[in-house]
């Protein structure tokens, strides 16, 4: 199924607040968030994995 395929017919649901996931987890105010792929990737990891399993497609 392509993407004109399933959107006519499904609900897309879309992942939230990023920076608000990562200030909660410890991101300091003016440090670059871009920074933790690298520095802190397993956190970054675990907020998209919860994402996916709140059922986010995007």
């Amino acid at each position: 199924m392509n993407v004109k395929e399933f959107l006519p017919e499904n609900i897309v649901y879309l992942d939230g607040g990023m920076g608000t996931l990562l200030q909660s987890s410890g991101l300091a105010l003016g440090e670059l968030p871009e920074r933790w792929n690298i520095t802190r990737a397993n956190v970054v990891k675990e907020i998209h994995k919860a994402y996916f399993d709140a059922g986010s497609h995007i």
